[in-house]
């Protein structure tokens, strides 16, 4: 049974392929099918084809929703424009808090305080006195006293202040209205010719600038007159040193 059944399907394979190639080309017969063949293999993929032709442009679709509001990025400066108008004056501002001084002022604010209290004290000292006058920045000042021309230097110094020398013809006037006050019509001048017969110098060896010589003076009288006295008509006279006569001090007024 087994042998019948390999010969029937080696008839089914072989017969129908040698039939095929021996039998004439337009004769055919119909027969029973045969078992399919192995596949063959794969062949070569084919070329691309060209791309097609673009499609009419479709219609308009519905309108979207409306999306978020985009992040505000500031763009570049542009050019400055053109300067405008003046504005209204603005209302004063409040007060600033105070500065520290700066050491210039300070050192100003102290040499004022000096100063003034400098003042201070010469013009008690010129209040001190029994007769005391203003002139410009000068105190003439008298207690009255009579004393020769050192020991009115000396007592003069002794308050602070020095001997009575007119610069001027206001301070000249001023000085005879305070002689005027006492007993004395003569009061000395803080100057003398000690050193050069003739050339008078102050209490500071500085050479006397403003004289109110009376006629004649100095004449320097049996040669040894070598002070100066001042009348209450303002003449200036030379005396002996030696002579008593009222003394006058004074004081600048400004330090």
């Amino acid at each position: 049974m087994s042998r019948l059944c390999a010969v029937f399907a080696f008839t089914l394979l072989v017969l129908p392929v040698m039939a095929q190639e021996q039998a004439p080309p337009k004769e055919c017969c119909a027969g029973c099918p045969g078992v399919p063949g192995a596949p063959g293999q794969n062949g070569f993929p084919g070329r691309d084809g060209r791309d097609g032709r673009d499609g009419k442009e479709g219609s308009a679709g519905p309108k979207g929703e409306k999306g978020d509001a985009g992040v505000a990025v500031p763009g570049p400066p542009g050019k400055a424009g053109p300067v405008g108008p003046e504005g209204l004056k603005g209302q004063k501002g409040e007060p600033g808090p105070a500065g520290t001084p700066s050491s210039s002022l300070i050192s100003q604010l102290q040499y004022e305080l000096q100063a003034l209290k400098t003042r201070l004290s010469k013009l008690e000292t010129a209040t001190s006195f029994r007769d005391f006058k203003r002139v410009g920045n000068k105190y003439y000042m008298s207690e009255r006293v009579t004393a020769d021309f050192d020991q009115g230097v000396a007592l003069c110094r002794d308050f602070g202040t020095t001997l009575a020398l007119p610069r001027n013809s206001a301070e000249n006037q001023a000085l005879a209205k305070i002689i005027a006050l006492s007993d004395s019509k003569y009061a000395f001048l803080g100057a003398t010719d000690r050193k050069t017969d003739g050339q008078f110098l102050d209490l500071e060896e500085k050479p006397v600038t403003f004289t109110s010589w009376g006629t004649g003076e100095p004449n320097n009288y049996g040669g040894s007159e070598e002070c100066i006295v001042q009348s209450t008509s303002t003449n200036w006279i030379d005396v002996k040193c030696s002579a008593k006569y009222l003394i006058v001090c004074e004081t600048e007024y400004f330090a």
